[in-house]
């Protein structure tokens, strides 16, 4: 079984040929042709089988790339009810514009990897956060059409918990990567607290910190020219 990366990344996979089986928050289902399927920090999807002839298109969105948006649409996010239904039959136009967008990113993603003009890099890297965000937009706006009259009034208070650490924390890793700090916040004792994220997602905070902090400095390593040493001290690192 195939678990997909859900901590550090918001993520689309979508069934282009043939059947894919997948289980999302423990429930199963069946995507076929056109199907696409979202896995974030509270949706957790893993592939269970695939038939001979299926074909997919998977493109991971960093969380802290796409953070800026998320915020601004949090609300529509949770009456979306991704934790229940994290799927859809995608318009023959949106995967086509799907397909580009993925082609058109790994295209800068090597591109971005592959210079040494720092300043080239810059703006590659920005160009992409600002694709990848585009990208995150246009699928939601599907979801929500397609959902038009079936969404629910609110989120649980738990997933609004959930929301608003992984948002906090998506911004504050680098200074802060304490439960205490993410708890407090939630006017929550640690405990408690533990309890809910583990709760929606099935991990706790504690791991939720290091797995996003942990990406965030793979990412710096691979996209940028940045030593160790540097790149410790930009992560908040003592040594």
């Amino acid at each position: 079984m195939n678990i997909l990366d859900n901590i550090a990344t918001v993520g689309f996979i979508l069934c282009r040929e043939g059947k894919l089986c997948v289980t999302s928050n423990g429930k199963e289902l069946e995507l076929t042709e056109g199907m696409l399927c979202v896995y974030s920090p509270i949706i957790n999807v893993s592939i269970r089988e695939q038939s001979a002839d299926c074909v997919v298109a998977q493109i991971d969105l960093p969380l802290n790339h796409v953070y800026p948006q998320l915020t601004n649409v949090t609300n529509v996010v949770a009456r979306l009810r991704f934790d229940t239904s994290p799927y859809l039959a995608l318009p023959p136009e949106k995967q086509l514009f799907f397909l580009e967008r993925k082609a058109d990113l790994e295209e800068r993603r090597r591109v971005a990897a592959e210079t040494d003009d720092e300043a080239c890099k810059m703006l590659m890297l920005q160009s992409i956060k600002l694709l990848e965000q585009q990208l995150l937009v246009e699928m939601l706006t599907c979801f929500n059409r397609s959902r038009a009259g079936m969404m629910t009034a609110e989120a649980s208070v738990q997933e609004t918990v959930v929301f608003s650490f992984i948002f906090a924390l998506a911004t504050n890793f680098r200074q802060q990567r304490s439960v205490e700090f993410y708890a407090e916040q939630a006017s929550m004792t640690p405990a408690y607290f533990t309890r809910i994220v583990k709760g929606v997602t099935g991990r706790t905070p504690m791991q939720i910190i290091h797995t996003i902090t942990c990406s965030a400095a793979r990412n710096m390593l691979r996209q940028t020219s940045l030593s160790i040493k540097e790149i410790a001290r930009e992560m908040g690192f003592p040594e």
